[in-house]
C-alpha cells in the first residue's frame, strides 16, 4: 500500500504521531461495522463506504481510511476505533515502528 519511506514521513494531522498500516483483520472488522451502520467518524457522522485499508494512529484511537489506493487524512473523516474492543497485539505492535519514525 505504502512504501517504507512514504509511511515513515506520514503523520497524523491531529496528533502528529506516527501511523502504521492497518492489519487486514482490523480492516475486515471495520467493514463489518460500516455494513452495520456503526462506524462513526471523528466528525460524528457514520461512515458508509467500505474501505480497502487504513492507517492507524500511534495511540490506536483513529484509522484514516484508504479507498482505491488513496488515504483520506482529513481529521473529521478518521474512523474512531472502539476502546472497549482493543486491537489484538498482532494488528499494530510497537515493534512495527522504529525510533526514527519509519517502519522497522
Amino acid at each position: 500500500m505504502f512504501d517504507e519511506e512514504t509511511l515513515g514521513r506520514l503523520r497524523c494531522p491531529l496528533t502528529h504521531g506516527q501511523l502504521a498500516v492497518a492489519d487486514p483483520a482490523l480492516v475486515d472488522r471495520i467493514n463489518e461495522q460500516i455494513r452495520a451502520g456503526s462506524a462513526p467518524t471523528r466528525g460524528g457522522q457514520p461512515h458508509h463506504t467500505p474501505i480497502d485499508g487504513g492507517l492507524v494512529t500511534e495511540d490506536r484511537r483513529y484509522l484514516y481510511p484508504v479507498r482505491d489506493g488513496i488515504v483520506s487524512m482529513l481529521v473529521d473523516q478518521a474512523l474512531e476505533l472502539d476502546a472497549d474492543d482493543p486491537l489484538p497485539s498482532d494488528e499494530l505492535s510497537s515493534d512495527e515502528l522504529s525510533n526514527d519514525g519509519g517502519p522497522a
